[in-house]
């Protein structure tokens, strides 16, 4: 009957739960049976949970007294769906999948949470705990909240993840107390375990980890994955009253593990990275009140052997740090067997102007397929047999080419330049937007030598020179 509907969505509403049913019957062998239910937790208003079917355990006693209790809510192999804004307007559906199991009421009003089961983002959960739900005093006002919305990339991941089938999913069991009311009141503990499990192409072979939230702070203990392609480890702290965060993240990465982790917009700059052994990663940032801009961090990277777009190198050491907008790289090595280019670099994030030191003994010619048609076009009229030595001091607004300014120093032994040989070439540089100026040239041939100035503007293709020379005209 209807008063028996209207008196069971009053009694879920005293328990703190804002349900719809859109038809309410009953089973001879399951009891009373909710269909098309559509259920929303107080504070989380802006998701819905909505489920084909639910079993009521209704009291016998009080219902006899014209008094509806629900005493539980079972649910089997149902499915919850909820939907989350993306950035764009549109809304984009999540689901939780074979729900299984129990929600009890005590004579508190207490939520009791019996062996609940369910699949999301094709993790498996095991949730047991308890909420009180009851009102106590009059209540609070109610804060107006922003609306969850999710990036386009993040959504895209989560739609991934969502698609990916597991035929034995990580578990995840949750253990949850507190009172559903205050935020700050509940306590929750989740365990990661896992081991050779599956998710598409990807094998994680051992999953590990403790994430415990209490008192509004939020604490990750060993988080960790591995896998056949690599591992990270992850460990933490977030204040959720004071959005202040401490975070530590380790890992082996190969191209491949971190494709798996990244939207598909950002795994393009992942193409052509090939590597014998995966690149070492060390991150440690910290966050004051959710000011992600000015966080603070530190990063080390390592690689061994790796090729990127077919060019080879034999090492890669990065040591970086952000701070006050500010980062800072005082440690950047690239070596290939011919040599190394090491250089120091500051950046400010307000003004965009970069100062940078930069030694180089490589081979800059075979880097064509990294920097494209551009470096092809540089080099084609020179064939380098030996490293050159070039040593820069300088900056430049990164957002515009010609505000690059630099000095130092090139040196060249045993090339050809247009098919003509040269023993060495030494000059000092200097660089105004695009304007070279190469000054106190000395250039060596077999049979002679030259030295002078000159000016190039790479812009135009306009050369101006002044040499004193023995070599042959045409040569030069």
């Amino acid at each position: 009957p209807g008063w028996v509907k209207n008196a069971v969505l009053r009694e879920l509403s005293k328990q703190g739960i804002n349900a719809e049913i859109e038809s309410l019957s009953f089973d001879p062998w399951r009891g009373m049976v909710a269909e098309q239910v559509t259920i929303r937790l107080p504070g989380s208003e802006q998701l819905a949970f909505k489920a084909d079917e639910i079993r009521l355990e209704i009291g016998f006693v009080p219902l006899l007294r014209g008094r509806v209790v629900v005493e539980e809510l079972e649910f089997s192999d149902s499915v919850f769906s909820m939907e989350v804004q993306r950035e764009d307007g549109g809304t984009f559906p999540l689901e939780l999948k074979q729900v299984n199991g129990m929600f009890g009421f005590d004579a508190e009003q207490t939520l009791l949470i019996k062996d609940l089961r369910f699949k999301f983002l094709n993790l498996l959960f095991d949730v047991k705990g308890s909420l009180g739900t009851k009102q106590v005093g009059p209540k609070p006002p109610r804060e107006p909240r922003k609306p969850l919305v999710f990036k386009k990339q993040w959504t895209e991941l989560l739609e991934s993840w969502q698609k990916v089938s597991a035929a034995q999913p990580l578990a995840l069991h949750v253990d949850v107390s507190g009172d559903i009311r205050k935020r700050e009141s509940i306590a929750v503990t989740v365990k990661l375990k896992g081991q050779d499990v599956r998710y598409g192409s990807l094998l994680i072979q051992r999953a590990r980890g403790e994430i415990r939230c209490r008192n509004d702070v939020v604490e990750i203990d060993c988080l960790g994955l591995e896998t056949s392609e690599g591992s990270v480890e992850a460990q933490g702290r977030y204040a959720i009253g004071t959005r202040d965060a401490d975070l530590q993240f380790s890992g082996k990465i190969s191209p491949r593990l971190a494709a798996h982790f990244l939207p598909a917009e950002r795994q393009k700059m992942l193409e052509g990275w090939e590597a014998s052994e995966p690149l070492s990663l060390d991150i440690s940032a910290h966050v004051n009140g959710g000011r992600w801009a000015e966080a603070k961090a530190s990063v080390q990277i390592h690689a061994g052997e790796f090729s990127y777009k077919t060019v080879p190198f034999r090492e890669l050491r990065v040591k970086a740090d952000w701070k006050d907008g500010r980062l800072s790289m005082p440690e950047l090595i690239l070596t290939r067997a011919e040599g190394s280019l090491s250089a120091r670099l500051d950046w400010d994030r307000a003004t965009d102007l970069c100062t940078f030191i930069l030694d180089s003994t490589v081979n800059l010619d075979e880097f064509e397929p990294i920097f494209g048609e551009n470096a092809k076009n540089a080099f084609k009229t020179f064939t380098l047999h030996k490293a050159p030595v070039i040593q820069l001091k300088g900056s430049r607004v990164l957002k515009d080419p010609k505000s690059l300014k630099a000095s130092g120093l090139l040196d060249i032994a045993d090339f050809t330049g247009n098919d003509i040989p040269i023993k060495s070439f030494h000059c000092k540089l200097d660089i105004n937007g695009p304007v070279i100026r190469f000054s106190r040239v000395e250039c060596r041939k077999k049979e002679g030598r030259m030295s002078g100035d000159f000016i190039l503007d790479t812009q135009t293709g306009d050369l101006a020179m002044k040499a004193v020379s023995d070599i042959y005209p045409v040569d030069v």
